[in-house]
């Protein structure tokens, strides 16, 4: 967490990585700078890409989902939420122990009740800067719309939040330009993202380290961003 916003890169893939080394390593180089790193694999339970996808997301101190197609909406959603309220809670319990010597779940039920609801409350106020990285290799091509609509239900379900949204989109690979491209940068602005989405491609490979690589760099850049945006919490 940065200046009291959580920091998201989403990654949606539908396949193994072939190209650029290990993404699990650039998982945990993302985690190293305070980014979680969340993985949804578009993929048959019985792919050799499902233990990618774990190891990502296992790297990434993230979330991680196996989908069909027809789910990859919900389970955007899900991730995104899920992770929100797992960094929290470590970051409750890491300051619970610098406190008083215990972690969340050495307390008693009576105070853990409240913890959690202090918890709840962050989810809702906390500003949440969210990167999808989308893979646009050939293999999606007939994907590249449900993709779409998933990054819009996922802005229109954080729309009820208290705190601040700021979601961008970074597809990969760039054809023969790179491996990744901005579609759009962070942006509070759901019709200005969706404007941003027709912009989506397929072509290429599946460069995923690279493309972690290259997200966590955006990140950096704008990380100033950040500062005048939010209210600090103290947790």
């Amino acid at each position: 967490m940065d200046n009291g916003m959580i920091n998201q890169i989403i990654l949606v893939t539908d396949g193994q990585s072939n190209i650029g080394g290990d993404p699990a390593l650039a998982a945990y180089e993302a985690a190293s700078q305070g980014i979680i790193v969340n993985a949804i694999g578009i993929i048959d339970p019985s792919s050799v890409g499902m233990q990618e996808i774990k190891d990502i997301a296992k790297a990434g101190n993230g979330q991680y989902q196996l989908v069909q197609i027809e789910d990859l909406a919900s389970s955007m959603v899900l991730v995104t939420h899920q992770s929100v309220q797992a960094t929290l809670e470590q970051i409750v319990s890491s300051q619970l122990k610098q406190l008083i010597g215990s972690e969340v779940g050495d307390i008693s039920p009576k105070k853990r009740g409240k913890v959690f609801e202090f918890i709840e409350r962050l989810q809702d106020e906390i500003a949440l800067k969210c990167l999808i990285l989308t893979d646009t290799s050939g293999s999606m091509s007939n994907k590249l719309q449900a993709a779409r609509e998933s990054i819009i239900s996922l802005f229109k379900s954080l729309e009820i939040r208290s705190g601040k949204n700021l979601i961008g989109v970074m597809s990969f690979p760039n054809g023969s330009s790179g491996y990744t491209k901005i579609i759009s940068p962070f942006t509070d602005n759901c019709s200005e993202l969706e404007d941003e989405l027709l912009k989506l491609q397929p072509s290429g490979n599946t460069p995923t380290a690279p493309a972690l690589r290259a997200a966590i760099s955006y990140f950096l850049q704008t990380k100033e961003d950040n500062n005048g945006l939010l209210e600090q919490f103290v947790v």
